[in-house]
């Protein structure tokens, strides 16, 4: 009786001790989100957000060259399908884009200490992009598309000062 009286207060204390470490859980929480969209393409995710670090560009490089180095960027467009999903009897054809932001005599404003210089996009045929005109349409190649682009620091009418700057631009697709 003893022996199993030993074994019921040893049961009692382990369920103790297992009840006890079980409210010692940490929790979490999972956040989901997404986009069900009507286009012909779905922009990926590393393309939706994208940094661009220009790196440590000399004052004599601009002032000399009136422009700094260019840095490639790409936007990858992806599940591209040419029928419409409201009107199977119409099929999407092209895409066209629109950069826009803050910008000043066609090139794109820079904010920081740095002063004197924009930011110039060309796209992959050499052509000026200028903010908030879009870029000429573009024909929809299933399943998916690499649209790519340059920016480079431009000379602008202000004098030139060394300093840190950013910018933020923003694009937009629109399907015809």
């Amino acid at each position: 009786m003893k022996e199993n009286m030993y074994y019921t207060t040893m049961a009692f204390l382990i369920s103790g001790v297992l009840s006890f470490a079980h409210a010692d859980e940490e929790t979490g929480l999972l956040t989901i989100q997404g986009e069900i969209t009507d286009a012909a393409c779905a922009i990926a995710t590393g393309s939706k957000e994208q940094s661009i670090d220009l790196g440590t560009i000399p004052i004599s490089l601009i002032k000399q060259d009136g422009k700094g180095p260019e840095k490639s960027f790409s936007i990858h467009l992806i599940n591209c399908n040419l029928i419409r999903h409201n009107n199977q009897n119409q099929l999407w054809n092209a895409v066209e884009l629109t950069f826009d932001g803050p910008s000043e005599d066609n090139i794109f404003s820079i904010f920081g200490d740095a002063q004197g210089v924009g930011l110039s996009l060309r796209n992959s045929s050499d052509i000026n992009i200028i903010p908030g005109r879009p870029v000429s349409k573009i024909d929809i190649t299933p399943p998916s598309m690499r649209l790519d682009y340059h920016v480079r620091l431009v000379s602008n009418t202000k004098p030139l000062q060394s300093g840190s700057y950013y910018s933020a631009i923003r694009f937009k697709l629109e399907y015809y």
